[in-house]
């Protein structure tokens, strides 16, 4: 499965904002987590969060930097099938 272009954009900045809190992430885990992506898929958040602390993490440590930044790039509810794109108050 291949990970559609604006996830893929949205993966790697979440990487890079992980790396900028001094998670330390390589090229293999970065691939490793966009094939959770394709495989998981983006309808369940929750399972999504999942794969991709377990690609993407090192240890239970980092989990507390992580899951505040998965919430910036892979918000709830915000930009879903059905509903209106987000504006800036949404993503606030």
């Amino acid at each position: 499965m291949t990970t559609p272009a604006g996830v893929a954009e949205r993966l790697t900045s979440l990487v890079g904002a992980l790396r900028a809190h001094g998670v330390r992430i390589g090229t293999g885990e970065s691939v490793d987590a966009a094939r959770a992506i394709g495989e998981l898929g983006l309808a369940d958040r929750e399972l999504l969060r999942e794969g991709l602390a377990a690609t993407l993490l090192h240890g239970p440590g980092q989990r507390q930097v992580f899951d505040p930044v998965f919430d910036l790039y892979f918000p709830r509810g915000v930009g879903g099938p059905g509903q209106r794109a987000a504006g800036r108050e949404d993503l606030r």
